[in-house]
């Protein structure tokens, strides 16, 4: 586990990892089931009905990965994946969330020789702290690589996943306003 300044530590890149590019093929799509009142107070009835309609395309070509704060939503969850005729390549994962929007407080996988993984755990702080309910999806990259028994790498910085783009090759785009900005990483500078 590598944790403080990515500049100073030893890279995942220099071990042999990478991060996969945005339209390379991969294993599994990663959704956290709906369930935020704080985000959604009066569309969480839409926004599942949204989910069911985007796991439905996505479980014919890949497995999906669902993680649920109960077993109860869990059941809830499959009972709407059902009626929908919804059920193949699809697992639940009981990890506690505070909004659904993983692809910024999940983790970013990386690939390395053969089919090893391991991941990249940003600290996530509810963009910016824009929201009060943050604690349990900045867990949620821990709480996988424990299940998933994975190697983690922990740069020490406040990043959301959907802040960057990835070209598979060790380009890593982001913005200044997202990264440095104050509410983010305050000591971070472009120097470093």
């Amino acid at each position: 586990m590598l944790m403080g300044n990515p500049l100073k530590a030893t890279s995942p890149a220099a071990l042999g990892w990478r991060v996969a590019a945005e339209w390379e093929r991969h294993e599994a799509t990663w959704l956290a089931w709906p369930h935020d009142s704080e985000t959604w107070p009066h569309e969480l009835n839409q926004l599942e009905a949204m989910y069911l309609e985007i796991i439905g395309h996505l479980q014919e070509g890949e497995k999906v990965r669902i993680l649920v704060e109960n077993e109860r939503i869990q059941d809830q969850a499959l009972r709407k994946l059902r009626e929908r005729n919804i059920a193949q390549n699809i697992s639940f994962h009981l990890i506690e969330t505070d909004s659904p929007w993983i692809r910024d407080y999940g983790p970013v996988f990386l690939a390395g020789k053969g089919r090893k993984q391991a991941l990249v755990n940003w600290r996530f702080n509810a963009w910016g702290r824009k929201y009060d309910s943050y604690q349990k999806d900045n867990q949620v990259p821990d709480a996988l690589a424990s299940e998933l028994k994975l190697e983690q790498f922990q740069p020490g910085l406040v990043l959301e996943g959907g802040a960057i783009d990835v070209n598979g090759l060790g380009t890593c785009v982001t913005t200044e306003s997202c990264l440095l900005n104050p509410n983010r990483n305050p000591a971070l500078t472009r120097e470093g």
